[in-house]
Order: structure tokens, then sequence, then C-alpha cells
């Protein structure tokens, strides 16, 4: 994900629309691993990776963008539609 799709320019028009959060967990029980699981809990994430949209005001998650370029835009453009 990280090497092939997010760089990947045809997801430029993206960038800017969204606040990106990268969320890691390691399963060390680290400060960081716990503040990640809590994440994961929050948004039901059971396999990773995963690509969320989230209204930061009401924690509604308004989309999952997939796992490809193709996917991706239409989701993003969807999602800042509805927060608008």
């Amino acid at each position: 994900m990280e090497k092939q799709l997010l760089p990947d320019v045809a997801l430029k028009p993206a960038y800017s629309k969204v606040v990106w959060l990268y969320v890691y967990r390691d399963f060390s029980k680290s400060v960081s691993d716990r503040a990640a699981e809590r994440v994961s809990l929050r948004f039901g994430l059971t396999s990773w990776p995963q690509h969320l949209l989230v209204d930061p005001e009401s924690m509604q998650v308004l989309g999952n963008t997939g796992r490809t370029v193709k996917s991706f835009i239409p989701v993003v453009d969807r999602a800042c539609a509805r927060v608008k």
C-alpha cells in the first residue's frame, strides 16, 4: 500500500482533500500500539491495511477506499461532498 498505491500520481487530486492519519499496530503493547489498538477497536478494524474516510466531527465512517487507485478517488470525492 505505502509503496504502490499511496504514492501513485493518480491519487494526487485526493492529497489535499483529506487529512491523512497513519495508524500502525505492532502488537507490542507499547503506548503507541495501545493507541493504535483503540483506533482499530473504535472502527472495527480486524485486518490491515484499511483506508477509511471518517468525519472528524461525528467519527462516522464515510467510506472505505479499497486498495486500488480506481476505487480510491470516487470514494474520497463522495465523502468530501457529504461533509461540506
